[in-house]
């Protein structure tokens, strides 16, 4: 699944294309006109700090583990938050990673929207109403310590 695109044709969708390789982040102008990242950068991220979305996948280590890495990094005359941008999408797997790329074209220009639609999408209210129920309706036992309940 790739960006959403302008209208197409039905005749566009059962051609061979490029179009729909274009990434839904926009990359933040650079001074840097050789700026690449560092193959071993992408490796670690793709190796040890993907989330997929599974239940018990963390979204805030997730998150507090990515800006742990991109902290590891430092480009010559690269503003962090396109480096932040361009990784992002290598600590995604499987369902993520298909909602990172239905995203719409060059819809991301910024860490703070990536981040909110991220925790948005994957921490929705739900989640949090649930978590509230939880803890209204928390009981300690007779012979539990409160460390224990």
């Amino acid at each position: 699944m790739a960006c959403q695109e302008e209208r197409r044709t039905l005749r566009d969708y059962t051609s061979p294309s490029l179009i729909r390789t274009t990434s839904c982040i926009k990359k933040p102008a650079t001074q840097a006109d050789n700026f690449k990242l560092k193959i071993g950068f992408i490796r670690m991220v793709q190796n040890d700090y993907q989330f997929g979305g599974l239940p018990n996948d963390d979204l805030y280590d997730h998150i507090a583990n990515f800006l742990e890495i991109y902290d590891t990094q430092q480009y010559s005359g690269v503003p962090a938050e396109k480096v932040r941008l361009m990784i992002f999408s290598f600590s995604l797997r499987d369902k993520v990673r298909i909602w990172f790329k239905s995203l719409p074209k060059e819809s991301i220009t910024t860490w703070d929207q990536m981040a909110k639609k991220f925790l948005t999408k994957y921490f929705p209210p739900a989640k949090s109403a649930k978590f509230q129920g939880d803890i209204t309706t928390f009981t300690q036992f007779d012979t539990e310590s409160i460390y224990d309940a």
